[in-house]
């Protein structure tokens, strides 16, 4: 028949009234599943620990840690180091998490995988907590079990994060040393480059340029003196030259004309040699080379002038002796010896000259030669720079470290304290007893659902006065009222009295699972012997 689309909900209510047995059967089915679900299903439980992440105790202004400040990469290294086989084996062990049956029927790497997979490590940040914390659980069927295996985790990454921060802090005060050696060693290379650098350049080095200059000056000035002298030496050597040859060509003239012509150059010679004396001793001390040298020429030549007068006195005396005993001889002798001395005076000025030169030329290339021995200077200078302020910061960290491992071996620093120690748990996280409950209630009415849906889609017969004039296309007359036998009527009351019942045993089982949900087994079955005791 076709059924008329628009249904009522007083439509919905007479269906589910006559049908109620598809809701009620398939209800008490579902809860009956999920009560033997929740009973015999294996109980996992899970055991949790807090632990929280205290800060270093001494202030970081004083002492900076060297250990990494990322909290999760040192609980992931952490953990790494728990999940090992070594230390899951052992846990195993120690705990006796299976049984010597399951360890025949089972392998190790099965276990130890099962075991992974029940260990979890999850990092916490707090909005109301000003440090980090983070969270161990361990889940197991044996509640006291794993509570003993989750306080031991416990210890272990308390214990094992001490070990990892001293590791770390002394891993770098020892990386840090190595480095100091290293550049400390490069330090003393680059300190003996540089002073054997000032030792082969020594005299070219920029600081000495001022030195160089005053020094080359004087040099200038003491060539130029020699040469003055010189040009002066020479000029008294022509003089005496010139007196000597005059003096032998007047030797047979009159004695007192010679005499007198000789006394008048020796005065003019004397007058010079003073005058070149007036201006030494303006320049130079008395006991400079130059002016004693000059103080003996004018003692000489005082000498020879002071015998002169003696001789012209005693001329008429000695006119008896012989030519040895001649006055022109021996002026002749004294002009011989002062040329010798003047010649003698001219080579050692020569020589000097030349040294001074030689010395002027080596300091003027001491001075050409600074520029280039600067920049090469300032490059081994910057290197050094380089280096020492590298090893003074290297120098400066490893203080730095050396004090973060004393603090870490004082257990001053960051350290894990257990906030919330792992207890005994008493429900179950397995099986999820909610999802559990609503899958039976969707269950049960679900499928009692769609048998109506199926039994009403598939049935022909007419319900209602609308039912019969859409179908039949004819209006309804009259309506006649049903009759019920006796015996249809006792089993109109037998059905309701079994739909009661039904109804009432859905909801006593659909109570019972509700309460294994809420408050678990244990409770659930208290409650059950405390009231059927009292009925």
């Amino acid at each position: 028949m076709e059924n008329n689309s628009n249904i009522t909900p007083e439509q919905i209510v007479d269906i589910l009234i006559r049908r109620r047995w598809y809701i009620i059967i398939p209800f008490i089915l579902a809860m009956i599943v999920g009560i033997y679900s929740s009973l015999t299903l294996p109980k996992v439980y899970e055991a949790k620990t807090l632990i929280l992440v205290q800060p270093q105790k001494v202030p970081s202004d004083f002492v900076q840690s060297v250990v990494s400040s990322d909290l999760e990469q040192r609980i992931s290294t952490i953990s790494e180091q728990i999940m090992s086989r070594t230390n899951l084996e052992k846990i195993i062990n120690d705990f006796g998490l299976y049984t010597e049956q399951q360890k025949k029927t089972m392998y190790m790497e099965d276990m130890i995988g099962s075991l992974r997979r029940r260990i979890s490590v999850d990092v916490t940040h707090s909005r109301h907590r000003t440090t980090d914390a983070f969270s161990i659980s361990f889940k197991g069927q044996n509640p006291g079990q794993i509570t003993k295996v989750t306080n031991a985790l416990s210890s272990y990454f308390i214990d094992q994060n001490l070990k990892v921060r001293e590791e770390q802090a002394i891993g770098t005060s020892k990386f840090l040393d190595d480095e100091l050696t290293a550049m400390r060693a490069k330090l003393i290379r680059m300190e003996g480059a540089l002073k054997q650098y000032r030792e082969e350049n020594m005299g070219s080095l920029p600081e000495q340029l001022d030195s160089n200059l005053r020094i080359a000056d004087r040099l200038q000035e003491e060539i130029n003196h020699r040469q003055n002298t010189l040009r002066d030496s020479k000029l008294l050597l022509i003089s005496l030259n010139q007196q000597l040859e005059e003096g032998m060509r007047n030797r047979s003239t009159n004695e007192d004309q010679a005499t007198a012509s000789f006394s008048f150059s020796e005065a003019d010679n004397l007058m010079a040699l003073k005058r070149q004396l007036a201006d030494l001793e303006g320049k130079y001390t008395p006991k400079h080379p130059d002016v004693i040298r000059l103080k003996r020429k004018i003692e000489n030549l005082e000498d020879r002038n002071q015998k002169q007068e003696e001789n012209q006195n005693e001329t008429a005396q000695v006119a008896s002796f012989s030519s040895k005993n001649n006055p022109f001889v021996q002026i002749e002798m004294s002009l011989l010896k002062e040329v010798e001395a003047t010649n003698r005076d001219i080579a050692g000025l020569k020589e000097e000259i030349t040294i001074l030169q030689e010395k002027l030329a080596m300091y003027q290339k001491r001075i050409e030669e600074i520029p280039k021995k600067e920049q090469e200077l300032l490059s081994l200078k910057r290197d050094y720079e380089e280096v020492s302020g590298t090893y003074g910061s290297l120098l400066q960290r490893k203080l730095e470290a050396d004090l973060a491992v004393n603090m870490e071996k004082k257990q001053k620093g960051e350290q894990f304290r257990i906030l919330d120690p792992a207890k005994i748990p008493t429900k179950p996280v397995e099986p999820n007893m909610k999802r559990l409950l609503f899958i039976a209630i969707a269950g049960g009415l679900g499928i009692g659902g769609s048998l109506i849906f199926l039994r009403e889609y598939f049935n022909d017969s007419f319900k209602t006065i609308d039912d019969i004039e859409t179908g039949l296309d004819l209006p309804v007359l009259a309506i006649i009222p049903v009759r019920l036998t006796p015996k249809v009527k006792f089993y109109k009351r037998a059905n309701l009295v079994l739909s009661v019942m039904g109804g009432c045993i859905s909801i006593a089982l659909f109570s019972f699972l509700a309460s294994i949900t809420m408050v678990g087994e244990r409770e659930t079955l208290s409650m059950i012997k405390q009231i059927t005791f009292y009925i």
